[in-house]
């Protein structure tokens, strides 16, 4: 007999366990179909401009300075660049985030590293952009970014009171494979 119960408990036991499983996986379910709903609820329209046209490299011209770099616009919010300028004034590859601004417009923070002549990290750059696609293909886009230092060890995250030293106008064409 004793072997018995230990039988229905262990069936009992594994039931139990497969409506806990079952149950979990609904709850999983159920917790992804609101995180989605929410997260398109939150943003209507969103992904109808910028977010779904506008993701690639493009090749940007810096007005006043003649630079040109190269953006990467990420589906997933990340942006990365490499500029003409980094050799000249001492400074790395820039990364950092994008969000849409209005039906064809973004606006980035990219973040890199400036050297002094001794290959000392002097400052972290922040790059705050401003872009829009000229038409709705997205081949071109238009707009400006300034730039501030802060010194290692301090956050460039927040900007507080720290003034742009530098910006430009910038204007940007899509890498396309012919």
């Amino acid at each position: 007999m004793k072997h018995s119960n230990t039988n229905m408990s262990n069936a009992k036991l594994r039931s139990g366990w497969a409506w806990l499983g079952a149950g979990g996986l609904a709850l999983a379910a159920g917790a992804i179909t609101v995180a989605v709903s929410l997260q398109s609820s939150a943003h209507p329209g969103e992904g109808s401009g910028f977010e779904r046209r506008c993701i690639g490299t493009y090749l940007v011209l810096e007005q006043g300075s003649g630079a040109q770099t190269l953006w990467t616009f990420h589906a997933d919010h990340t942006l990365v660049s490499s500029s003409s300028g980094e050799l000249l004034f001492a400074f790395g590859s820039q990364q950092g985030s994008w969000r849409p601004e209005g039906p064809f417009g973004a606006k980035a923070v990219q973040l890199d590293f400036d050297w002094d002549a001794a290959g000392t990290l002097e400052a972290i750059g922040r790059v705050d952009v401003n872009v829009h696609a000229d038409d709705p293909s997205c081949d071109t886009l238009s707009g400006d970014f300034e730039g501030r230092l802060f010194p290692p060890g301090e956050s460039p995250l927040e900007l507080g009171d720290t003034p742009a030293l530098f910006g430009d106008l910038v204007t940007g064409q899509r890498v396309q494979v012919p």
